[in-house]
């Protein structure tokens, strides 16, 4: 966290908003681009308050500006098969959905005007799902599973995207405040 509150600027208006998906689509359109952008926004404006950055709309006004120049928001499949010969599942095949979202940006000194960039960087966030043979709390109830030799493939919450949207905004934040941390130390 930053010593004394500290002016900054956010510009997203140049913001390239990208949302893919290989395979299946099974998490990723859940919610729009633009919902999954403005998750990631409002999260980083508010992890700001706890680092001493305080926001600002004027340039003039701004010491440091972060421009977010790509937000990637991206569903990949993958299959994976059992291999466990003393199961009753050996060999069946899951497939699986890794979420992943990926944040590029800049952060200048003072305005974007001024050219003065400290530095260009990134920060992503990502969940897979897995196939387990971990007893659930219906196994343990019930009494099954107790050789753990079936297999369920454990899959993600719905608004996983908007998880990771969250925890992606908080990460550019903390990120950001560490680097801002470390060149007001150095110019000391």
């Amino acid at each position: 966290m930053l010593e004394k509150p500290t002016t900054i600027m956010v510009v997203e208006n140049e913001l390239y908003l990208d949302k893919k998906s290989t395979g299946s689509n099974k998490y990723i359109d859940n919610y729009t681009k633009e919902e999954y952008r403005d998750k990631m926004l409002v999260s980083l404006k508010d992890a700001f308050l706890n680092c001493n950055l305080v926001i600002t709309d004027s340039p003039e006004k701004a010491e440091y500006t972060v421009v977010i120049d790509k937000y990637l928001i991206e569903e990949s499949s993958v299959t994976e098969t059992v291999n466990d010969q003393a199961s009753p599942y050996n060999g069946m095949s899951y497939v699986l959905s890794t979420c992943d979202v990926q944040a590029d940006y800049r952060i200048f000194i003072g305005a974007v005007s001024q050219q003065k960039m400290l530095e260009k960087t990134s920060v992503s966030a990502d969940k897979d799902e897995k196939v387990t043979n971990n007893r659930n709390l219906g196994d343990y109830i019930v009494g099954s599973n107790k050789d753990n030799s079936s297999y369920r493939q454990k899959e993600l919450f719905d608004d996983v995207f908007l998880t990771l949207s969250d925890k992606c905004g908080r990460r550019i934040s903390a990120d950001i405040s560490k680097r801002l941390y470390k060149y007001l130390k150095k110019g000391k």
